[in-house]
């Protein structure tokens, strides 16, 4: 008499492995719509970080502009105060004259 496979344990064990590989697999296919949100929300925040690091640049920029400005400003006023010392000396030196030619 012969034995159908399907009584000896080593069939028993394959058909059994089988069916819990094939329920793995459909566990992780049950996982495909959760990894491709998570990897949406990934592409989000590596968006996000992206802009703000254009915005941190841009800032860093802006400082340096602004900090160029400021020393462009203090440039200025100082040359505008040479100017305007160099206005009254020049003012006395012509009232001097003038009070001497009317003399």
């Amino acid at each position: 008499m012969r034995c159908s496979t399907s009584n000896r344990p080593g069939a028993r064990g394959s058909r059994k492995a089988s069916s819990g590989s094939a329920t793995v697999l459909r566990e992780i296919a049950s996982l495909a719509p959760s990894s491709r949100k998570i990897d949406d929300v990934v592409k989000l925040i590596q968006s996000v970080a992206g802009q703000t690091n254009l915005l941190a640049l841009n800032t860093t920029i802006e400082a340096a502009r602004a900090a160029n400005m400021h020393k462009f400003a203090d440039t200025m006023l100082a040359a505008s105060q040479a100017v305007e010392r160099a206005a009254e000396s020049l003012r006395g030196s012509v009232d001097r004259f003038l009070r001497k030619v009317a003399s």
